[in-house]
């Protein structure tokens, strides 16, 4: 039963991965996408030592992804976790990796701008690489603010716009050029993404900000913003 969920699971990853085989230290990256509740007890222990009554709360994974996120709370005994994905089949990879350690997934199909919560009910959103392929950051954080109770805690990844090497397109400099030229660079050395992963991800349309400017932003919707890292 076990071995038949794990295949179902590593059978739904490949669809997500194996179109990049060129990619740098492509079986690692794999391997890494396959058990990904695996090394996350930093990223606990630091969102911990903000909110050091974790268990106690009910934390929302928006953009969970592929679940291993949201596994790794359960598995830490936090288990008050919902997880919500745009990807039908991110959904599917969350529940089946909760099921290969029996656990059964709180898991909504949904966008997060739009987030199907009620008013003040969520303690803690965790949102790691996500803000930058979302349609409107704006609207994101709204929602954010809508769902979080009073002292509610917001821990979210934001790609630095004038970052040295991109995290996507693994390229040096390559945001630093104008958006078109940049576009054909990267299909040039046919690095562009062939895949339709339901989200923005080519580079002209991805959301980069620098710190100053995403502060502004999130200040508007009424959050105070700590850098961390």
């Amino acid at each position: 039963m076990i071995d038949d969920v794990k295949n179902e699971m590593e059978e739904l990853i490949s669809k997500y991965t194996d179109w990049w085989r060129s990619r740098p230290n492509f079986d690692k990256w794999k391997d890494k996408k396959i058990h990904d509740e695996y090394g996350k007890d930093s990223v606990i222990n630091t969102i911990k030592h903000y909110v050091p009554d974790l268990s106690n709360k009910r934390i929302l994974d928006l953009g969970c992804g592929m679940g291993g996120m949201s596994v790794a709370f359960i598995l830490n005994n936090i288990r008050n976790v919902i997880s919500i994905d745009l990807n039908v089949d991110y959904c599917k990879i969350t529940k089946l990796r909760g099921l290969k350690y029996g656990l059964q997934m709180n898991i909504v199909n949904g966008v997060a701008e739009f987030i199907p919560l009620k008013d003040n009910s969520i303690d803690v959103v965790i949102m790691s690489e996500v803000i930058e392929h979302v349609d409107d950051p704006e609207l994101v954080l709204n929602e954010i603010n809508r769902i979080l109770r009073l002292d509610g805690k917001v821990f979210i990844t934001v790609v630095n716009k004038y970052t040295i090497k991109d995290p996507h397109y693994h390229m040096f400099f390559i945001n630093w050029l104008p958006k078109n030229i940049a576009e054909m660079y990267i299909k040039l050395r046919k690095k562009d993404k062939k895949y339709d992963f339901k989200d923005r991800q080519k580079l002209s349309e991805m959301h980069y900000f620098t710190f100053s400017e995403f502060e502004k932003l999130a200040n508007k919707y009424g959050f105070e913003v700590i850098d961390i890292f």
